[in-house]
């Protein structure tokens, strides 16, 4: 699924599982879901694990935020939020790596459910157009340059 249609999706039902579940179906090698006691776990390999869908809105847009920053670094990559004059906020991921941060995914949303959630749910879909221009089975841009 690409980031444009999971925009959509969450566009019109507003549940960050969806994109737990898009990056789980984008980089499955990095990010498992499963279920364990009743609660859906979003696994980020190696080791880390957060409850995702045991708790209410707000507290999952807090986990997803936390969630992502562990796999932005992972990668070497900035988030970068802002927000607008016209109630949305737009979401970048850049390369810490390049002389000159660049993007490398973006995302708008309107702050129709909150600032907080519409903020988390804007970087989680950069992050996910930052995945989908990655080279198929590319390592982190950090294990490349340690293996040059």
């Amino acid at each position: 699924m690409q980031s444009r249609n999971i925009l959509d999706l969450y566009r019109s039902r507003p549940d960050p599982t969806l994109l737990f579940e898009a990056l789980c179906r984008l980089n499955p090698e990095r990010f498992r879901l499963r279920l364990e006691g009743g609660y859906l776990l979003l696994s980020h390999l190696p080791g880390r694990s957060l409850v995702v869908a045991s708790a209410r809105r707000l507290r999952q847009a807090q986990r997803l935020r936390t969630f992502l920053h562990y796999g932005l670094a992972d990668h070497g990559w900035l988030p970068h939020l802002e927000e607008h004059e016209d109630g949305t906020v737009t979401a970048t991921v850049l390369d810490a790596h390049a002389d000159v941060p660049h993007p490398l995914g973006s995302a708008t949303l309107p702050h129709d459910h909150g600032a907080l959630e519409a903020s988390t749910a804007a970087l989680a879909l950069a992050y996910l157009a930052a995945l989908e221009a990655q080279p198929p089975c590319a390592p982190p841009p950090h294990e490349q340059v340690a293996r040059s």
